[in-house]
Formats: structure tokens, sequence, C-alpha cells
């Protein structure tokens, strides 16, 4: 470490610049060796060390390049700025039409995380969509469709020496059921459940569901009743 009376008595007869290119050269540092460590880039060392201000950022920017390149080499940072001030009688402050220069001073490195989160959220935002549109065009199909009846009991039809014979099952799509011409109430998932008494012979079970486009389907089963 430079201590601070050194720095004193070079701030009388040394810039900035020169200063710290003696410093580096004293040190056996070479550009290189800076740019690998600081990530500043070389033609901004080269342009601090031989005072060539005008080819380096605003006041604001080099603040930090300047504290940056003195931490590196052991130097007091705000004792450098002092000399920064004094031997080019700049404030380190942004001036009114200041703005950012194209590359900083830092060395560019290619990020590919913010290009990959894009890419990530345009590709669930479109498949939101896409299948928020496969679901509406699926709801719109079943609509057009007419409504099913799913007999759960009966199965199929029989012969029975019972007098009575429980109806159950489900409409899907149905608005109302009738058996014959008596609505059968359905809950709110469509199911059904009604008893009949069975005459005896053959009994002929129609079922009819109507949707609210009008659509009809039936179901039928036959029921032959042999008293004992």
């Amino acid at each position: 470490m430079i201590d601070k009376e050194d720095l004193s008595k070079k701030e009388e007869e040394i810039s900035l610049g020169a200063y710290l290119h003696h410093v580096r050269q004293q040190r056996g540092i070479s550009l290189e060796k800076v740019t690998e460590k600081t990530k500043i880039l070389p033609h901004l060392l080269k342009a601090l060390e031989e005072d060539n201000y005008s080819s380096l950022p605003p006041s604001a920017f080099l603040k930090g390049m300047i504290r940056k390149y003195a931490r590196f080499l052991k130097l007091d940072p705000e004792k450098v700025i002092h000399l920064y001030q004094k031997s080019n009688g700049r404030r380190l402050v942004s001036g009114k039409y200041d703005l950012p220069p194209q590359n900083r001073f830092l060395i560019k490195q290619f990020n590919i995380f913010p290009i990959l989160k894009k890419s990530l959220l345009y590709f669930l935002r479109s498949a939101f969509f896409i299948l928020l549109g496969i679901y509406f065009l699926y709801e719109g199909f079943l609509f057009l469709l007419p409504p099913r009846i799913i007999l759960t009991s009966p199965l199929t039809d029989f012969s029975t020496s019972q007098a009575k014979l429980l109806l159950t099952g489900k409409v899907k799509r149905g608005k109302v059921l009738y058996l014959k011409d008596r609505e059968i109430p359905l809950g709110a998932d469509g199911s059904f459940q009604e008893e009949i008494i069975l005459s005896p012979g053959l009994n002929k079970i129609r079922l009819r569901a109507i949707n609210n486009l009008g659509k009809t389907t039936s179901a039928t089963r036959n029921i032959i009743y042999n008293p004992k």
C-alpha cells in the first residue's frame, strides 16, 4: 500500500494518469492483467493513464472506474479521486447532458438467462391462449351435440318377478328428462333416480332427454314382469 505522504507529494507534481501508470509499471502489472481482474476495457485504461479524458465516460461513471482501478492497485480510492479532481479540475458529478456510455467501462458478457426467461414467458403465454382456445372449441362442440342418457340400472332388457323397478342413471348435456310424458327431476350433476311399478307382461320403458337447443335423445328398456 502506498502511504498517504507519498501520494500527497506526488499530487504536487504528477497527474492522475501519470501516477496510475507509474504505480502499475512499478509493480510490473500489464494493462491486460488489469483488464482481466477489473473488467475495465484496455482502451479506457490507456486513456485514463494518458489523461485523455475526452475518450473517457462522463464523470459520474468515470468515478466508479477510477475507484475500481485504485483498489486493484491497493491505493486509497478517496485519495486517488482527490488527485483526479486536482489534476483534471473536474467534479465527479453528472453534467446536464451526460448520458451513460454505450459500453460503460465494463467488458460486455453475453447473458442467456434473460433471453431464456423471455422465451419461456412467451411460450407459456402462447400455450395458455392455445389451450384456452381449444377448451372453448371443445365446449362449443359439446354444446351443439344432442344430450346423452346413461342408464346404470337396468343396464339391459331382462325379466323379473318383482313389481317395482328402480331406474337410475345420468343425463349429460340435457335440460329435462321425461319418462313417457312425465318429467323426472335431475340432480345438479344430471343424475336421476326413479322408482316405477311394473305391469304384468312386457313393460316398454322409454326415457327422453332434451337439451337447450331442443335436440332430443331416447333410451329404451324392455322389462318383462312375471308375477309369482
